[in-house]
């Protein structure tokens, strides 16, 4: 194991952690939910222009709203696979505590370990008691004791004690027993002091062999183990298909018996006599160094375990699964998918605004037909005035009065018919609108007027071609129909490449440290890097599955394809024929205002003559009714004039424009003649 120094440690956990620095983001996001709550509709009069109700629309109509809806809706699936590649922490602590009985045979071996500690005192203590009896004797001895006073517990030191007295004995001089006397007490002498520092060293001995068999406690009858775990990950998935996670590990162990502990270890201390002969402590050591104990409270002996280990592994596809354009070909997808949802959502815009446009001029138009009508009325009921008057001078049959009625109720009754139509176009303009009413009567009623009719000429000198190249360019339906066939274009080449066996390379590289009684134990060194490589392969056999996905995904991709292709198709079309419709509708309301202009001319004459004589009243009532049906087609004609003007502007995604602050229409975006934006020439 390589020691490395607590700040390159400090250093190597800094680069782990800003590797693994997610980027700066929002991390929570909440929003209110929408309320939608439809307008009353109040105007003064009633009376709406179409710009206000086209800018009514385009904030409270249903169907944009619900398009809008689902265009948040699509980002935030696309969002949700974008979060696929994000950077991911991982953490997970546990912590596990478990208790379970000892076995017998563990149990069996505190109880030997217990009487071992009690037998040790009381070995300890009785060779006390006989190293005290031995030093009594010595001490009797250098007293003048008699010789047979000192019998076992030493047999050795008595023997030599008698060795000396044989010697003294049989001396042959006094100077040479005086000489073996001095010899005795000083060996007796250097004995006693010897017994005293092994008494003493005894004393403490015996105990601390009580002491230590205190410790021990009773014989345990249960064990205790616990585990703490710490890990965390970052990951990150990168488009390319590569995953990497940085990672940081630790763990501790502990297992003990319940209600013990370890002891510490200290240093073995013994008595021995210095320099001037006073007994003084000094450490116990051998040629390896001071010699230790460890104080045994009844635990197990077992020091705690810490873990700890840094690195990071990576995962590189290298056959299923590699590259962008099958990992992202998703999220890809959904970002396509909420593009043409944008897309989608100016489209509704164009269509609810064609909607609304229509609906007014319809309102507008039944205004006006009121107004025939009601003048209608009026004519007639002078013409049975005028037949009354003819009558009383005798100048008409009385019996024609009844075509006269019955011809001013048929008018009546057109009127009544007109009013009905008119409440059904006022509720269908605040349904356009998207607006709520409370009753009839505060349901809008239009401003008008309706737009100046523009000249044949001008009509028929619209390039075909250039208005429908155009249109393909602009029409927001057929950039969402173009942007989602290229969603589905990723998801057919993704499915493709999925179709590939897997074959995974893995690799991981990381540093461990371990060390007993603390963590810093164990962080204080850390060993060279570990390595480890995998390779992870799958191939199926038949691959339906995958081959089956990447089919739909072809399938929907043609079902898109046409679906453009034949979208694009009429809008051009519809461009034709609503260029050609526009055209015959300004016709028809010059050949309209000139059969109302004339009738208009005819009628006050056709009166006259009634009055005269000089016409009957059946002249009178078909006049009557020709100028007012004339008068009812022009209205018609204006009407048509304006639809096809608003028509042929949605055709040519001329209507609304769409800008930073949201959708905008121009009034002469509504009744005026969209101007040529494409070459002369294209095809069709």
């Amino acid at each position: 194991m390589r020691a490395v120094r607590p700040r390159t440690a400090i250093i190597l956990m800094s680069l782990l952690t800003a590797l693994g620095a997610p980027p700066a983001g929002a991390e929570r996001f909440e929003q209110e939910p929408m309320r939608y709550d439809p307008p009353m509709f109040e105007y003064g009069e009633n009376r709406i222009s179409l710009l206000e109700s086209v800018r009514l629309t385009l904030q409270h109509d249903p169907n944009l709203l619900l398009r809008g809806a689902d265009a948040r809706l699509r980002e935030g699936v696309a969002q949700e696979l974008r979060g696929a590649f994000d950077w991911v922490l991982k953490g997970e602590i546990s912590y596990d505590y478990r208790e379970q009985e000892l076995k017998d045979s563990t149990k069996q071996t505190e109880i030997d370990k217990r009487k071992k500690a009690e037998r040790n005192v009381i070995d300890t203590c009785d060779e006390l008691e006989r190293q005290r009896e031995i030093q009594r004797q010595l001490e009797d001895e250098l007293d003048g004791v008699d010789d047979d006073l000192l019998a076992p517990p030493d047999l050795s030191l008595e023997k030599q004690i008698q060795f000396f007295d044989i010697l003294i004995a049989t001396a042959d001089t006094p100077a040479e027993q005086q000489y073996l006397i001095d010899q005795k007490v000083n060996f007796i002498q250097v004995e006693v002091a010897a017994r005293d520092q092994v008494v003493v060293n005894l004393e403490r001995g015996c105990e601390q062999a009580a002491i230590d068999r205190d410790r021990l406690g009773n014989v345990p009858d249960s064990e205790t183990f616990e585990q703490g775990k710490l890990d965390l990950r970052f990951t990150k998935k990168f488009r390319s298909g590569v995953v990497l996670t940085p990672f940081l590990t630790g763990q501790f162990d502990k297992t003990q018996f319940k209600g013990k502990r370890n002891g510490p270890e200290e240093q073995v201390f013994i008595l021995e006599r210095n320099e001037n002969g006073d007994l003084v402590e000094v450490p116990l050591e051998t040629s390896l160094g001071p010699v230790t104990r460890t104080i045994d409270f009844g635990g197990k002996g077992v020091k705690d375990l810490y873990q700890a280990a840094f690195g990071f592994e990576v995962n590189i596809p290298m056959l299923r699964g590699r590259g962008a354009d099958a990992v992202a070909a998703g999220e890809r997808a959904a970002v396509k998918d909420a593009e043409a949802a944008g897309y989608a959502v100016k489209h509704t815009a164009s269509e609810s605004v064609l909607r609304t446009t229509n609906a007014y001029w319809a309102l507008y138009a039944a205004q006006e037909r009121i107004k025939v009508l009601e003048h209608s009325v009026e004519l007639e009921s002078q013409l049975v005035q005028t037949t009354r008057d003819l009558i009383e001078g005798n100048e008409m049959p009385r019996v024609e009065l009844a075509r006269a009625l019955a011809s001013e109720a048929n008018a009546r009754a057109q009127l009544e018919s007109g009013r009905r139509e008119l409440v059904k176009a006022r509720m269908d303009l605040a349904v356009a609108m998207g607006v709520g009413i409370e009753s009839e009567a505060n349901a809008p009623l239009a401003e008008g007027p309706f737009p100046d009719v523009p000249a044949g000429d001008s009509v028929a000198r619209l390039n075909d071609p250039a208005l429908a190249l155009g249109a393909v360019e602009r029409r927001f339906d057929l950039l969402s129909a173009t942007t989602s066939g290229e969603a589905r274009q990723i998801e057919a080449r993704g499915a493709l490449l999925d179709e590939k066996s897997k074959l995974d390379l893995g690799l991981q590289i990381s540093s461990r440290a371990i060390g007993e009684d603390s963590l810093s134990n164990a962080t204080d060194s850390w060993a060279d890097p570990s390595y480890r490589v995998k390779l992870a392969a799958e191939h199926p056999f038949g691959n339906n599955e995958r081959i089956g996905r990447y089919r739909q995904a072809v399938a929907r991709l043609d079902q898109q394809t046409i679906q453009t292709g034949d979208l694009g198709r009429n809008i051009k079309l519809n461009v034709v024929l609503a260029r050609r419709s526009l055209n015959e509708a300004v016709a028809r309301f010059g050949q309209a205002a000139e059969a109302a202009r004339l009738f208009r001319e005819t009628i006050d004459a056709e009166f006259e003559k009634l009055k005269l004589g000089s016409s009957t009243l059946v002249d009178a009532i078909v006049t009557e009714q020709q100028q007012t049906q004339a008068r009812l087609a022009l209205i018609a004609a204006q009407q048509e004039v304006a639809t096809l003007l608003a028509q042929l502007r949605f055709e040519t995604g001329t209507m609304v424009e769409d800008t930073d602050q949201g959708f905008v229409v121009e009034e002469p975006n509504l009744i005026s003649l969209p101007e040529q934006a494409a070459a002369v020439g294209g095809s069709l």
